[in-house]
């Protein structure tokens, strides 16, 4: 895992930067195709599936107009994609998000999976295959929704987000050692927290804990 600089924001349409509602819905009788599947592109080929037949996570190409062309072919999902993998990205190797910043994370998740609007159609969180240190942001990130809001153990979390795409950009170790850092504050009753409250490293895992 190595840092970067931050680069500009990915620019969807409607100059929303990073998030793509999609609100055009497969007609009546129309069949839809399900989100999770093989294909011959490997990695940028399919969406994993992470909870309840409702959230998925996938790596896309970086090309803005290869992900203009996926979101327009698939008009049963809902995609996003936002700031926080970026934000992170430059501390996932050495420590676990903050628990103000997962909090932050999973109510926008949250927020989404509970619209009206997204509701019917499975939510696709998408991550751009360009920079490896935002995919393994974006796995950790949605290691710790599993973790805090749907109630998963950091194990298994992990194990959902075992598979050789993302394994090329996170090893399944540091995964599992920063979801273990999220499992230990869900434990301790640490979400919802107070903003200005500071992580420290742990001893163990190389993550965070609370003081």
């Amino acid at each position: 895992l190595k840092t970067r600089n931050h680069s500009p924001l990915l620019k969807m349409p409607g100059g929303t930067a990073k998030t793509t509602p999609h609100s055009d819905k497969p007609a009546p009788g129309e069949r839809s195709h399900p989100p999770c599947r093989e294909s011959e592109e490997g990695e940028q080929g399919r969406a994993i599936h992470l909870a309840n037949g409702k959230i998925f996570f996938a790596i896309v190409p970086s090309d803005q107009r290869a992900i203009i062309s996926l979101i327009r072919s698939r008009p049963d999902l809902f995609f996003c994609s936002n700031w926080a993998p970026e934000e992170y990205g430059n501390h996932v190797a050495t420590k676990a998000p903050h628990p103000s910043f997962v909090r932050e994370f999973c109510e926008y998740i949250r927020n989404l999976r509970d619209n009206p609007r997204v509701a019917p159609r499975p939510l696709v969180f998408y991550q751009t295959s360009d920079h490896s240190i935002d995919v393994a942001a974006a796995a950790v990130l949605m290691g710790a929704y599993l973790v805090v809001e749907e109630g998963l153990l950091p194990e298994v979390a992990a194990a959902r987000l075992e598979r050789s795409e993302i394994l090329a950009h996170i090893p399944f170790q540091v995964l599992l050692s920063r979801l273990e850092d999220v499992g230990k504050r869900v434990v301790r009753g640490l979400f919802p927290i107070a903003e200005d409250t500071e992580a420290v490293p742990h001893p163990a895992a190389g993550g965070a804990i609370m003081q």
